[in-house]
């Protein structure tokens, strides 16, 4: 046999949520999401609860309007890097250095604006600077 195996019967499903929550699932709540929800609980009582950041990002995807995406939801993370910061990069078997200074980003010598321009100068595409680096 082969595939995903079928669900419980939404009856079940219903039982284990009002066994987890005290109280019925709400109306319209697929037996898709009531599976995932069941098996989430499940998964809660053998390894316990998730941490509190991702409970907080899913909460507040939860509860963004409907039509936005989870990143379009997200609050950007705060990425302030003190001055003197060094960073290091690998990329294509060539290391570089970078430094974080007052008046801007220091590589090979020359200030650049921002982390992106410098991970566009190395790569030649468009990058994230925060992700390039890892920050």
């Amino acid at each position: 046999m082969t595939g995903k195996p079928k669900p419980p019967p939404r009856k079940d499903l219903i039982e284990a949520w009002i066994e987890f929550y005290g109280s019925r699932p709400p109306k319209g709540l697929s037996t898709r999401l009531l599976h995932m929800a069941c098996t989430y609980n499940d998964q809660v009582k053998r390894h316990g609860e998730l941490k509190k950041r991702m409970l907080r990002d899913l909460l507040r995807y939860a509860k963004a309007p409907s039509g936005k995406t989870f990143s379009q939801n997200r609050s950007p993370k705060p990425s302030k890097l003190n001055t003197g910061t060094r960073l290091v990069r690998e990329w294509r078997g060539q290391t570089h250095v970078v430094d974080i200074m007052n008046d801007g980003v220091h590589y090979n010598g020359e200030t650049y604006k921002s982390l992106s321009q410098v991970a566009r100068t190395i790569t030649g595409t468009r990058w994230s600077g925060p992700r390039f680096f890892g920050v």
